[in-house]
């Protein structure tokens, strides 16, 4: 390669550092015609491409340059990472190891494996592998944040406010600290230091739309706290209506797949039982809206001595979208009708395949994807010795919880308009009385009201249907980090039964009224 082309591809770099990654892909294919055989463009054009969530097309251009150099240490690293978001964990592993034995003190490599662990609910394995990285350059911002939500995901709520305040000392410009921050403090008047800090932040002129985001909602969390619902709402609909331009998303779509699902089963025998070889190990079901309490009832079922608690899996959805052509919004009927019947259990197999990067020896595991309620007919047939527990919570409590929350899942991109809300809110109501008509006796009722007004009672409520004998631990949830918890109810799962969330809704009804009213 002459001088001019490693000229151009250093100023390809700068574009890159400066976020223009739609340009350096472009430059990256073009120069790629006279320069094939360039790790260094192969590398750039798969860092590119993952930026802008293209994964597949990320991993092949890593792949080319791994051909070309075998043990290149970015290049296995990347692959490493790019896996783990593909959630093709075996592999992840597999290339982050052989960075590791190459340079073993390759910081990235740490980190990302630590991620790994992270996923996996292997969480002390990803304390270490944070804090190896730590010992060799402690300025690591990112790796302090990492830090900090592994230990608020065990509870362990000091160390996560020390590591986000390092974080934010090392660079005061990383506002996801500050939203952990915020989490993990309870706001009573304004002269706390950390809301005159994160407001004084938010008035900067020179702010991205994602930090305007996570300052938003810290504000309204904030707000909220300290019973100012007027700026708690003014500031969660500010971070709503930033981050819903910032998406593309359609609710046709989600209409157009519940309606798919639906006319499915709408003739499906579900008597016609399909005998199969019965299962090693048991899956409790765990879904609903998010927000509905499907954590709280995942950590009391998982407290249990017989129960692993996996948390949110995406396995059952990656099943059925390799074994019935699943595409954004539609499943082939003919497809779902040959699978029924068959033998061979492939929808099941490949969830099984998919569970064993995890390290348990629990018979009995649950399995927390709220938005599981869609394939509750696909469980009854493929899955039918498991358990399925619905979380249901006051639909007006469940809404403001979603629409006071930003999340890292694109599969909750209904969440940040108040009518795309509720419509999806009404689609979820519909498919769930359809599911308890089409299937009865089958789907366990856990009720957020219920199980905070009588915890004892419910809880050995559920314990029976799951066919668990009673554990007392199961009343200590909060004390358990046996299952570390990944999403916004982090804080809240870690306390004790609470009754303050019941009801919260009727503080912010003015600003919600139509919305309110059009929920089923």
């Amino acid at each position: 390669m002459n001088k001019t082309a490693q000229e151009k591809i250093k100023k390809l770099f700068n574009y890159f550092q400066n976020g223009n990654f739609e340009h350096v892909i472009r430059e990256c294919r073009s120069l790629l015609k006279k320069f094939p055989y360039s790790v260094a463009l192969h590398n750039l054009l798969g860092l590119s491409l993952q930026q802008i969530n293209n994964c597949e097309d990320a991993k092949e251009s890593y792949l080319k340059a791994l051909q070309l150099d075998s043990k290149n240490p970015a290049v296995l690293n990347n692959l490493g990472s790019v896996c783990r978001v593909l959630e093709d964990f075996e592999n992840s592993e597999n290339y982050l190891i052989r960075v590791l034995k190459i340079q073993p003190n390759y910081i990235n490599a740490l980190s990302n494996y630590g991620n790994l662990k992270r996923e996996l609910n292997d969480f002390k394995g990803a304390i270490e592998l944070y804090k190896k990285a730590l010992s060799i350059d402690d300025k690591q911002f990112l790796i302090h944040h990492n830090l900090a939500i592994t230990y608020q995901g065990l509870g362990e709520f000091d160390l996560s406010k020390k590591h986000s305040l390092i974080a934010l000392d090392i660079n005061p410009q990383h506002t996801l600290s500050h939203k952990i921050l915020s989490s993990l403090s309870k706001y009573t008047t304004e002269d706390n230091e950390h809301f005159k800090l994160i407001k004084k932040k938010l008035d900067q002129e020179k702010l991205s739309d994602k930090q305007k985001i996570e300052l938003n909602f810290s504000l309204s969390k904030a707000y909220e706290d300290m019973g100012n619902f007027e700026k708690s709402f003014t500031h969660m609909d500010n971070g709503n209506i930033i981050k819903r331009k910032s998406i593309k998303y359609n609710i046709d779509d989600e209409v157009v797949h519940f309606n798919n699902i639906k006319d499915i089963f709408l003739n499906y025998n579900f008597k016609e039982k399909k005998e199969r070889k019965p299962e090693e190990k048991k899956i409790i079901f765990i879904c609903g809206m998010p927000r509905s309490g499907t954590t709280l009832v995942e950590q009391i079922i998982a407290s249990h001595e017989k129960v692993y608690g996996a948390g949110e899996l995406n396995y059952l959805s990656k099943s059925i979208r390799k074994n019935l052509n699943n595409t954004k919004s539609s499943i082939k009927k003919n497809d779902f009708l040959e699978k029924a019947k068959d033998n061979n259990n492939y929808i099941a197999e490949d969830y099984f395949n998919f569970l064993k990067v995890h390290k348990f020896n629990e018979k009995i595991i649950t399995d927390k994807a709220p938005l599981n309620f869609r394939w509750i007919g696909f469980i009854k047939i493929f899955f039918p010795e498991s358990k399925v527990v619905h979380c249901s919570r006051n639909s007006k409590d469940n809404y403001l919880s979603l629409y006071k929350n930003s999340f890292d899942s694109d599969k909750l991109n209904w969440c940040y308009n108040k009518k795309e809300l509720a419509n999806y809110y009404n689609l979820y109501f519909d498919l769930m009385n359809f599911w308890k008509e089409k299937i009865p006796n089958f789907i366990y009722e856990a009720n957020y009201e219920k199980i905070t007004s009588n915890q004892e009672r419910e809880t050995r409520k559920i314990l029976e249907f799951c066919n668990l004998d009673w554990d007392p631990n199961c009343l200590n949830f909060h004390k358990n980090n046996k299952t570390p918890i990944k999403t916004a109810s982090i804080v809240q799962a870690r306390k004790p039964i609470y009754k303050s969330s019941v009801n919260l809704s009727k503080k912010y009804e003015k600003y919600f009224e139509e919305v309110f009213n059009s929920l089923k």
